[in-house]
């Protein structure tokens, strides 16, 4: 009995038990959104410059963050497109 008393007082059993925790939860788990039978993919960009090509099309919203997007002619949004502290040059069509 004294063996396992003595594991509560020290300080290294309560690290590992705190780095294994902090670890078990920080594993990437696949998580279903809102609502999962939504059939538009959005695209999400960070701090990079995104270009939608002529004939390209995103089905769903196009948000960007710290990034410049560019949409050529013929290219397509049909959902929103959202920037967070970046430039748009719009010559496609967003619906």
């Amino acid at each position: 009995m004294q063996g396992i008393t003595k594991h509560f007082y020290d300080v290294r059993f309560w690290v590992y038990v705190f780095l294994y925790l902090l670890f078990s939860i920080s594993i990437p788990h696949q998580v279903k959104a809102a609502f999962p039978n939504r059939k538009e993919e959005d695209k999400i960009v960070f701090g990079e410059t995104y270009y939608l090509h002529g004939g390209e099309v995103i089905t769903g919203d196009l948000i960007v963050f710290g990034g410049e997007v560019f949409l050529y002619p013929n290219s397509k949004v049909t959902q929103n497109v959202i920037i967070f502290g970046g430039n748009l040059n719009n010559e496609g069509i967003i619906e």
